[in-house]
């Protein structure tokens, strides 16, 4: 292939007409000279113009094709391969390579290149530099090009030492490295080679600076343009994200505003609502019933109405407590707070106003100063019924002991009168006491079932009034467990009570099912009413929580089955969703044999054959402690009598005695101050003791007995049950008496 085979066909002359034209010019420049020159001269000149000729022929071919084939084309790397291309195909070169500058100066990366490998798809071959390959500026035949900003012609690389010769199985012989400049940046470099020595000559370097230079214009405006378009995307993301950002700020405001718990107002300068949230239908107004309205309208007369306006005219923060009126003329205690709002120069805008409602605060105060007045009340009757308690045991006791002796018809009906007395007596005190302290459960074997029949017929006829379904599953073999049948009552009766409460209005299903599971007893009362909230839920068991109106309920009600069914060692919980809400409860199944035997049944016989026992009575009442004394000497005891715990200390660290019967609450040393010394120095004698007290319910002796074990009798005590109490600690066996708000019988 020629030299001006690769030119296009409009472009290229008959070869005659361009050596003839040639030889014309130089025979006229040789006779402008005035010297003659020789044939050969000649010749050599015309064969430098025709190179150039065609040189420049083949530089605007390669002009005309960039021209053609990068119009409209912006992305760098398939303008240089373009380039590349041009190149090797218009030059006849067997190499080609575009290096681009990075932004910093001082890299040059290897973007795209062409060799013969290329044109047969074919891997290059071993020491090739590929795509991505860098190179340093000032290093090399390119970077130094680069680093100059100057063209490098190298027509024999065997001759210069730039060159740096590396293994390679191409042949390398002619090297022109062309900066790409744009502006005062140089972009990168076009590197040709040719395995022909001298191929490359100064035609080239003049002809291809020019195109070097108007590839890199044209890959600088790509890259640019490039950069534009990151730019406006980038722009456009961040606006895109900004818009989302403020957007969402915005809609997490207006909830914020929206579901906040308190009610929320702007008024403008004058007063008029601009903004409330929809907390306003708490006091049944609509949004459009009080924007542009005054703040007058909530207010119950002028009074007030001027007391808000003193607060708006301050301009300073402020909080009161106001009456807001409700649209039905119902008034309700909001605690309101004034702030002023200005804009960024600090021109007055109107006020927000936040009013908290305090009526249920209030109303909790209400109750807790109830319930506190009836704490103090409880502790003045739980005082009351300890003394009283006191006086009642010798009036029972020694009219109990004195039927026992011989006395005509009417003296014995006139006794039997005061013991009667004093036994009603004794039931008010219990009555007191229950009403002082919650009472403890009586256990006895019930079953369970029967406990949630009877409840359920409380309800038959109410369910069957308003349509309601009632579902039985109820497992038939559960076994009888220890449990407060009228505790457990009491529980089934709430929760039956607000499951039909829930279904009010509709033909709701109420499902009980019992069952048995891991030794345990449960309990499900469920309902398909409208459900209860996963924010209730979480406090559906606390005291005084309620979710019903006014006059409906008091928020003890759940309250008080949760405790009772954690005093029986059960748990109790609720589950729910729209539609269906469940209440459960698990008792234990405890079977302890004997439970229900009461002190001294059955064994008397066997007790009486007891020998005599020393006895030490502790009693800091004088007549209680000699009505001991009376009871248990008839016994055939020998009875010794101490007025505190320090004195019976002081006894028994001297004496030995069987039994200790002592009081709980003495003013020198306690009962259970002595019964601590007991077990300390007296181990023995520790199963021997047996206490008498007033204060059964005290928690103090409640958490004392529950610890120790200790046999209590309370007082008012029956004269039998001292009696027996006595006998089964003396035969070993246990004395039957425990801590109860009731007494004994």
């Amino acid at each position: 292939m020629s030299d001006s085979d690769s030119l296009p066909p409009d472009s290229q002359p008959s070869r005659p007409f361009v050596q003839a034209d040639l030889f014309a010019g130089a025979a006229a420049a040789s006779l402008q000279t005035g010297k003659k020159r020789s044939r050969s001269e000649i010749e050599s000149e015309l064969e430098h113009l025709s190179r150039l000729y065609t040189d420049t022929l083949r530089g605007l071919a390669a002009f005309k094709r960039m021209a053609d084939t990068l119009s409209g084309t912006s992305d760098v790397r398939e303008i240089c391969d373009r380039v590349v291309e041009i190149f090797a195909e218009e030059l006849i070169l067997e190499y080609c390579s575009i290096m681009l500058m990075d932004d910093e100066g001082e890299w040059l990366t290897l973007q795209s290149g062409i060799g013969p490998h290329v044109r047969r798809n074919e891997p290059p071959p071993p020491g090739i530099h590929t795509q991505g390959r860098v190179f340093r500026v000032g290093e090399g035949v390119a970077g130094r090009a680069a680093r100059a900003r100057q063209p490098i012609l190298i027509p024999d690389v065997r001759k210069d030492e730039r060159f740096v010769q590396i293994d390679s199985p191409i042949s390398i012989r002619s090297i022109l490295c062309l900066p790409m400049i744009s502006g005062e940046k140089v972009v990168g470099v076009i590197n040709l080679s040719h395995p022909k020595v001298g191929f490359f000559n100064e035609h080239y370097l003049r002809v291809f600076s020019i195109l070097a230079t108007t590839v890199g214009h044209i890959v600088a405006f790509a890259r640019q343009e490039k950069r534009l378009e990151e730019l406006n995307r980038t722009l456009e993301d961040r606006v895109a994200e900004r818009t989302k950002e403020i957007r969402e700020y915005k809609e997490y405001l207006e909830n914020l505003l929206e579901n906040a718990s308190d009610l929320i107002f702007t008024l403008d300068k004058a007063g008029r609502v601009l903004f409330v949230n929809r907390r306003i239908d708490d006091l049944g107004y609509g949004r459009g019933d009080v924007i542009g309205r005054t703040f007058d309208v909530f207010l119950r007369d002028a009074e007030e109405g001027r007391m808000i306006g003193r607060f708006l005219e301050k301009k300073q923060k402020a909080a009161v407590e106001i009456p807001l009126r409700s649209s039905q003329g119902a008034v309700e205690e909001y605690l309101c707070s004034f702030s002023p709002l200005h804009d960024t120069h600090g021109a007055f805008l109107g006020t927000l106003l936040i009013g908290k409602s305090v009526s249920e605060k209030k109303r909790f105060e209400r109750k807790l100063a109830q319930a506190e007045k009836l704490a103090s009340l409880g502790e003045l009757v739980a005082g009351i019924a300890h003394e009283l308690n006191n006086k009642l045991v010798p009036i029972l006791a020694y009219s109990e002991l004195l039927q026992l002796s011989p006395m005509g018809e009417r003296d014995l009906k006139m006794v039997r009168t005061i013991t009667d007395a004093a036994l009603g007596a004794k039931s008010v005190v219990e009555s007191l006491l229950g009403f002082a302290r919650q009472e403890k459960p009586k256990k006895e074997k019930i079953n369970l079932n029967d406990a949630m029949i009877n409840t359920l017929t409380v309800f038959k006829y109410r369910l069957k009034t308003e349509g309601m379904e009632l579902k039985l599953d109820l497992d038939r073999s559960l076994p009888r467990t220890l449990a407060d049948y009228r505790q457990i009552e009491q529980v089934f009766l709430n929760l039956v009570k607000n499951a039909v409460q829930a279904m009010e209005g509709t033909d709701g299903t109420l499902t009980i099912r019992s069952s048995r599971s891991d030794e345990m007893i449960q309990f499900d009362v469920i309902d398909t009413g409208p459900g209860i909230p996963d924010e209730i839920q979480q406090r559906i068991f606390d005291p005084f929580f309620t979710t019903k109106d006014v006059g409906k309920g008091s928020g003890l009600g759940l309250s008080l089955c949760y405790g009772i069914v954690n005093e029986h060692g059960g748990e109790m919980s609720v589950s729910s969703r729209p539609g269906e809400t469940a209440f459960s409860i698990r008792i234990p199944i405890i079977d302890e044999e004997g439970k229900e035997d009461r002190p001294g049944s059955g064994r008397d016989s066997a007790v009486r054959d007891l020998l005599p026992a020393r006895l030490l009575v502790v009693e800091d009442e004088e007549t209680q402690a000699q009505l001991l004394q009376d009871i248990l000497a008839a016994e055939g005891h020998e009875i010794c009598v101490a007025s505190s715990g320090d004195e019976a200390i002081s006894r028994l660290r001297m004496e030995s005695f069987d039994l200790v019967i002592s009081d709980i609450r003495m003013p020198k040393g306690s009962g259970i101050h002595l019964y601590e010394w007991i077990r300390r120095e007296r181990p023995v004698l520790a199963g021997g003791v047996i206490f008498t007290t007033g204060d059964t319910c005290e928690p103090r002796v409640e958490a004392f007995v529950k610890e120790t074990g200790v046999p209590v009798i309370a007082k008012p005590y029956r004269l039998g049950v001292v009696v027996a109490a006595v006998r089964n600690v003396l035969a070993g066996r246990p004395a039957g008496g425990e801590v109860s708000c009731q007494g004994n019988e």
